[in-house]
């Protein structure tokens, strides 16, 4: 494998925005994911609990993870709403719209295909009844009053991993169900914008709740608990939507088993979670690269960060290189303060390190070319800062146990320019690339 060759699979392996193949998903430090695995398998009824955290930190790694411990003993169902929205829908934006009811209904279908696919169950005419007839209600503008639903066909929009005792194949907990083909298009429409919301008490809505809580029953009366996971909900930017989903309505807190959302971190810091009825909260923040001594505000890299983010490179070049072949300790260290703790950030820092060894035709990886690959990244997330986003990350660089009452706060964390860590209480930093040009110099060391 020549230079250019190595370079491009470093690029392949470290896809910010793909999901993790097996075997690369490093453990790290302050994940609440074990624990949110070991309160399952008490048993103690149906918990659910509700994840929040920044785009980029590593939320559907770690439930992947979390599937995959689940798996050994239930029969675990992932859904990522936002990959299906602008995957399939092909309207991302339309995330801002998407009813509690749709995404039961998209449960609902999930369920339906993986119970007969992978636990060969044969559903009665009246489940398949109840989910059909619960659709129909749902979508009167569809044009499916005088047409034959066919669940299975409609289902196949719903891309879905799935785990169960005994079914890793070749080494694979989970398995995804086969994305949707040509003949099956998605023939309902998702996220409907400019129409009446439907709140929780109409009777649309419950029977459709009822249909799916038959299907969950029948599988967990007759075979293994189900654990559900629904992904990609923390992807809603507003506070309106945010509200709507997490606040104004129960739905997803009735389904009839264990079910773990993610959520916009907005719901927490904006004291919403307090009042998320029937939800127990817990927070991934991102990895702690850095800590303050003594509670100030002067940062030291942490064994944490260095020992998970050498892990997660060591999985990835498997086969290309070791760690120490690749990057000196002092050249890891670097990237790894730089990426703020974000797993997606490293990955868009190994690919502009990749970029440059490939335009230098050298599997050797200098101090400048690691010093170029931050410096694009740095330059990539200074776009759309303005004075009043610097003074309010100031503030914080000066009391960063404390968010500050600002109407821009949201908006720093959401575009990632202020990060929560989770060593000692959680605390708040700007993103450490800010401050190597846009905030005072002296700020980390």
């Amino acid at each position: 494998m020549n230079a250019l060759e190595f370079w491009r699979e470093i690029y392949r392996r470290f896809d910010p925005e793909g999901p993790p193949q097996d075997g690369w998903i490093a453990p790290r430090a302050y994940s609440p994911v074990d624990a949110i695995a070991d309160d399952i398998g008490l048993r103690f009824g149906e918990q659910k609990f509700m994840l929040f955290g920044t785009i980029g930190t590593g939320k559907s790694t770690e439930l992947r993870r979390l599937a995959a411990k689940r798996a050994k003993e239930d029969f675990t169902l992932v859904l990522d709403i936002y990959r299906f929205m602008e995957e399939r829908l092909r309207d991302a934006p339309a995330m801002e719209h998407i009813a509690p009811w749709e995404i039961v209904q998209l449960i609902g279908l999930a369920v339906y295909r993986a119970g007969a696919e992978k636990l060969g169950l044969a559903w009665r005419a009246l489940e398949t009844r109840a989910l059909e007839e619960a659709i129909r209600a749902l979508a009167p503008g569809e044009e499916t009053s005088a047409t034959q639903l066919d669940l299975m066909k409609l289902a196949q929009g719903v891309t879905t991993l799935v785990g169960l005792p005994g079914l890793g194949v070749a080494g694979h907990v989970l398995e995804a169900l086969g994305g949707a083909t040509e003949d099956a298009p998605w023939k309902l429409r998702i996220g409907r914008r400019n129409e009446r919301t439907l709140d929780d008490q109409d009777g649309r809505v419950r029977s459709l709740l009822s249909a799916v809580n038959l299907l969950i029953g029948r599988i967990q009366h007759e075979h293994v608990p189900i654990t559900l996971i629904v992904d990609g909900l923390d992807r809603m930017t507003s506070v309106e939507a945010t509200r709507r989903m997490f606040l104004e309505s129960r739905l997803l807190g009735e389904l009839a088993c264990v079910t773990l959302v993610t959520a916009p971190l907005a719901v927490h810091h904006e004291g919403m979670a307090a009042s998320v009825r029937g939800f127990k909260p817990k927070v991934l923040a991102n990895v702690p690269v850095f800590e303050r001594p003594n509670g100030s505000a002067v940062l030291t890299a942490t064994v944490a960060g260095r020992t998970f983010f050498r892990e997660l490179l060591s999985l990835r070049l498997q086969g290309l290189s070791t760690v120490d072949g690749l990057l000196t300790a002092e050249q890891l260290d670097e990237l790894v303060v730089a990426s703020g703790g974000r797993v997606r950030d490293f990955m868009h820092l190994m690919q502009n390190l990749a970029r440059g060894g490939g335009r230098a035709k050298t599997r050797t990886v200098t101090d400048e070319m690691v010093a170029s690959a931050i410096d694009e990244r740095r330059r990539d997330l200074e776009l759309g800062l303005d004075a009043g986003h610097l003074a309010v990350l100031r503030e914080v660089m000066g009391n960063p146990g404390q968010l500050p009452a600002a109407d821009c706060t949201e908006e720093l964390i959401r575009n990632q320019w202020l990060l929560p860590y989770p060593n000692e209480s959680l605390w708040w930093y700007p993103h450490p690339l800010l401050t190597r040009k846009q905030l005072p110099p002296g700020a980390m060391s």
